[in-house]
């Protein structure tokens, strides 16, 4: 999946003209991986879209991962990626298709309320 990252110092943001266009789509978002507001960024444009001290760019998170954004002085970068597992799911094994995810994230991690 795709998730928008700022990357220079500064801070994630975007440019007037792109909140103008977008400002329902903005607010209406389930966060920065957004399947709608991603392609509304790349079909603007990357650049036309980033705030006065954004520059926008797109990380790959390999899908049904959760992720982390790590940020640093404005610049981000996709620092974690992890599947939740149940304390049963350990007790009867991972499915082949939780397995192949599994090894696409960088850790996993066990949820004792799922």
């Amino acid at each position: 999946m795709k998730v928008l990252i700022n990357n220079c110092y500064g801070g994630f943001g975007f440019s007037k003209k792109f909140e103008e266009q977008y400002r329902t789509l903005i607010e209406d978002a389930v966060g920065r991986h957004d399947v709608a507001l991603i392609a509304a960024v790349e079909s603007f444009g990357l650049d036309k879209a980033s705030g006065n001290y954004a520059k926008l760019a797109i990380a790959n998170v390999p899908d049904g991962c959760e992720y982390h954004i790590h940020e640093y002085d404005g610049v981000e970068h996709i620092d974690d990626t992890w599947i939740n597992i149940s304390i049963d799911e350990l007790r009867n094994g991972l499915s082949e298709d939780r397995i192949e995810l599994a090894l696409r994230c960088y850790s996993i991690k066990i949820d004792k309320n799922l």
